[in-house]
């Protein structure tokens, strides 16, 4: 059964739209820094083969696992939409804007950091982080449209 026409319902509701993520500037800085503690205390586990004195095993080697916004966004439960908003300090996320640029930062700089000391893959993350490496070779051929005769001697 539909609601009556003419109803105030609506009036009834304590706030319009969706809820944010997050409520204040330090509750997002809070998040950043659990999944900064998250990354920091669970590396990724590379499988290593050791073999000693003719007998096998298998080793596991922490590796350090790279931080991204969007596993920032897994993390928190948020969207990627929401995420923008907080970056673009847009309407009601402009108390955001100043944290969330910050944590992209520090998020750039640890991939970075790890790709220079080879700790991440070096040519992964420099296309994440959007980094070109371009030659540009502008090199001219100038043909000469002259005959030569060719006496057979060099």
């Amino acid at each position: 059964m539909a609601a009556p026409k003419g109803n105030k319902y609506w009036e009834s509701r304590r706030t319009h739209g969706n809820h944010r993520v997050f409520d204040t500037p330090q509750d997002l800085w809070s998040a950043a820094v659990d999944y900064f503690i998250y990354i920091e205390e669970n590396p990724l586990q590379a499988a290593d083969l050791v073999k000693h004195q003719g007998e096998a095993k298998v080793a596991f080697v922490p590796k350090m696992r790279a931080m991204t916004e969007e596993d920032f966004c897994i993390q928190t439960k948020m969207s990627q939409s929401t995420w923008t908003n907080y970056c673009t300090g847009e309407g009601t996320y402009k108390d955001f804007l100043a944290i969330s640029l910050e944590i992209k930062s520090i998020i750039r700089t640890q991939k970075f950091q790890g790709a220079a000391a080879d700790l991440l893959n070096g040519s992964i993350i420099a296309r994440d982080l959007g980094l070109v490496d371009k030659q540009e070779v502008n090199n001219k051929l100038v043909v000469s449209r002259t005959k030569k005769r060719f006496d057979g001697e060099l």
